[in-house]
């Protein structure tokens, strides 16, 4: 199934390639570093995924995620994260599933690009503990945020890095976090990335993962993805991979 979708999407960007000169489509999918630009003035953008995650412990987590975009201003915008897990323990059969707490919160351009210093802005979220299925509700408000930053190497080469963290809404704890990516365009609808990102748990060995993807932009306001990755410590996940299709409504 998914190597159809792939062979399918594939044909309509060659297919619609002479028209794609500039994207009008700007997400912060696939990979896990966010970018700093906004969806714009009263544009509305849906970016949505489905991944896969396996640990080392034999427990598989299936995850389809809903990022919801609306643009107050050009600096502004608003943000609503909607999720549904899955979680199989393949060693004693346990099996759960349900929706994981929603998120709401906003992004803000903080500076553009000059010289040394990289465009940025900021993301924050608050977690809502009762907003989730019975099985996934927390007991306290949490937040999460993170700094997003981006270089331009070359006219087709960026560096993009995050650094922030988040709070749990089951027993407060704060696990900091941090991204490193670099992305290149091969044409004007293909791009490619690499990345490091990493978590930091409480009491627990550093989560490092390496990772890396492709974004197809099948018409100027759609765009889809694949990517991939695996783990570099004991505690990060063994591998993953995804694939999601975000589009951006006309005004």
């Amino acid at each position: 199934m998914i190597k159809k979708i792939i062979i399918g999407s594939c044909l309509l960007i060659a297919l619609n390639s002479d028209a794609q000169t500039t994207a009008d489509i700007e997400t912060d999918r696939p990979d896990q570093t966010e970018t700093p630009f906004s969806v714009g003035k009263n544009n509305f953008q849906a970016e949505n995924g489905y991944s896969i995650w396996k640990s080392k412990t034999n427990i598989t987590n299936y995850n389809a995620v809903s990022l919801l975009r609306y643009g107050l201003s050009e600096k502004f915008e608003l943000r609503a994260e909607i999720a549904n897990d899955i979680n199989n323990n393949e060693s004693t059969q346990f099996h759960e599933k349900g929706w994981l707490p929603l998120e709401l919160g906003f992004k803000a351009k903080i500076c553009q690009e000059k010289g040394w210093i990289p465009k940025t802005s900021i993301i924050a979220h608050v977690t809502l503990p009762k907003a989730a299925s019975a099985i996934y509700k927390g007991n306290h408000l949490a937040t999460n945020f993170r700094f997003t930053s981006q270089h331009t190497v070359s006219k087709k080469q960026s560096l993009s890095y995050n650094i922030g963290g988040e709070w749990s809404v089951y027993d407060k704890s704060f696990t900091p976090l941090y991204t490193l990516a670099t992305g290149y365009d091969f044409s004007d609808f293909l791009y490619g990335y690499v990345e490091l990102f990493g978590f930091f748990p409480k009491n627990i060995t550093a989560e490092h993962t390496i990772a890396g993807g492709f974004a197809f932009l099948v018409q100027p306001k759609v765009q889809f993805d694949v990517s991939g990755g695996v783990g570099l410590t004991p505690t990060a996940t063994k591998h993953y991979w995804a694939f999601g299709l975000s589009f951006r409504l006309p005004k």
